[in-house]
């Protein structure tokens, strides 16, 4: 016979975790848990509301899922580790997996070109574009032509000259060798190309090669 428990989620006042023989099948608010418990406040299951539980939790992650991918495009790995992270089970984590793959709920190449165009438009470099994809694990090819097709040579060159000019603003001092080392080194940590940087600069101080040293 199943041995079946739960614990209240660490975190949450009424979302409780559901156990079947120690191992995680998913979870459930206060109002759906007490369908299943008995008098003693114990889980009751048996053979006839079993499937009933297994609907209960399939119902209650997929409506977590929805909320979830309904606040913005997800990729298909920060997707299935939130499930995982919920806790579900494997079985329940394939199945929602799997339907939202099919109706296309889920798309990594989508993804990449949404999130190509959104760093364009916030002066992301192509470093860090590529290092925050991978990161939500998009895969190579997926990278690499949404940035071909949505972040072309020119825009990244502006992106960089605007920045420039907001570093100027932003690490003004009367110091000129710190005035220019702080904005350099600002850029970089954006993920701009040194040499890159070093010319923008060089246009707004001057070019002096032994004022600065990276």
């Amino acid at each position: 016979m199943m041995n079946y428990s739960f614990y209240l989620k660490p975190g949450k006042k009424s979302i409780f975790v559901i156990q079947r023989d120690g191992v995680s099948l998913g979870t459930l608010p206060r109002s759906k848990l007490i369908l299943f418990l008995n008098t003693e406040d114990k889980l009751d299951i048996s053979d006839n509301n079993e499937a009933y539980l297994r609907e209960e939790l399939l119902r209650y992650g997929r409506e977590r899922l929805f909320k979830f991918l309904a606040y913005r495009d997800r990729s298909v790995k920060e997707t299935k580790q939130f499930l995982k992270e919920l806790p579900l089970s494997k079985e329940f984590v394939d199945e929602l997996m799997g339907f939202c793959l099919d109706k296309g709920f889920l798309n990594d190449k989508r993804y990449a070109e949404m999130f190509v165009m959104s760093a364009r438009d916030n002066r992301m470099s192509k470093r860090e574009v590529r290092f925050k994809l991978r990161e939500k694990g998009i895969g190579n090819s997926y990278v690499e032509s949404a940035i071909s097709e949505f972040y072309p040579e020119t825009d990244e060159k502006q992106n960089l000259r605007e920045l420039v000019d907001y570093a100027f603003r932003r690490y003004k001092c009367e110091d000129t060798r710190k005035h220019k080392s702080k904005c350099i080194e600002y850029l970089i940590r954006k993920g701009y190309e040194y040499y890159n940087v070093k010319a923008e600069i060089d246009k707004v101080f001057g070019s002096d090669d032994n004022d600065f040293e990276f």
